[in-house]
């Protein structure tokens, strides 16, 4: 008998793009963030590329970075870049999130992000083209974490579904930002097996 494993990630996550992407520039001078911390930087010249760290001490974090300015009508259109290290020390892009171009309000990008062991991450902020700068444009970076603890959202938490059964039916929600949910059944015999997920959009009010 074999045991698969469904996961129901939804993340809501505010990005831009995904991951896949890997950096190789400059990296020198990164800062380590703490932590609720709030650190002010600025994209002083063009090109010009901040880099921070955090280190992530518990498993299954629910991890939110946050980047805003308080300029209005900024010349720079500001990125923000989340990436771990592979094994031969190369920082692959995990999520990404950036300013709408030529924008007239101040930058609010956040990015949520599920890390499900320790781990250091890494920040990069950036002009969306690397084409403009101002060193009186001052933006912040924070980062928050939070035990993601809703009981099923790690394949060891992961709650039984019995095949053909609707009483073994879950009733669910994608409670918070990140929240991912784990369901696991027994395959008996060969077939095809379809989960489905039916969404309720109004239900809780």
């Amino acid at each position: 008998m074999k045991r698969l494993i469904v996961v129901l990630p939804m993340l809501l996550l505010l990005v831009a793009c995904g991951g896949g992407g890997s950096e190789s520039g400059d990296q020198s001078g990164v800062r380590s963030l703490y932590e609720g911390e709030r650190v002010e930087g600025t994209i002083a010249t063009e090109g010009d590329v901040d880099w921070y760290s955090y280190q992530v001490t518990a498993p299954d974090t629910l991890l939110q970075v946050f980047c805003n300015s308080d300029t209005l009508r900024p010349d720079v259109d500001l990125l923000m870049s989340v990436y771990e290290e592979d094994a031969d020390g190369n920082k692959v892009r995990l999520f990404a999130t950036h300013a709408p171009d030529d924008a007239q309000a101040p930058a609010e990008l956040l990015i949520t992000l599920f890390i499900d062991a320790p781990k250091e991450i890494f920040i990069a902020v950036r002009d969306l083209q690397d084409n403009e700068a101002s060193k009186d444009e001052p933006y912040y970076v924070r980062v928050e974490e939070a035990e993601a603890d809703d009981g099923n959202e790690t394949f060891a938490q992961a709650s039984q579904l019995r095949v053909d059964d609707e009483a073994s039916c879950q009733d669910d929600a994608i409670d918070k930002v990140g929240d991912t949910d784990c369901y696991t059944f027994d395959v008996e015999q060969e077939g095809v097996y379809v989960a489905k997920v039916d969404f309720h959009r109004f239900s809780g009010g």
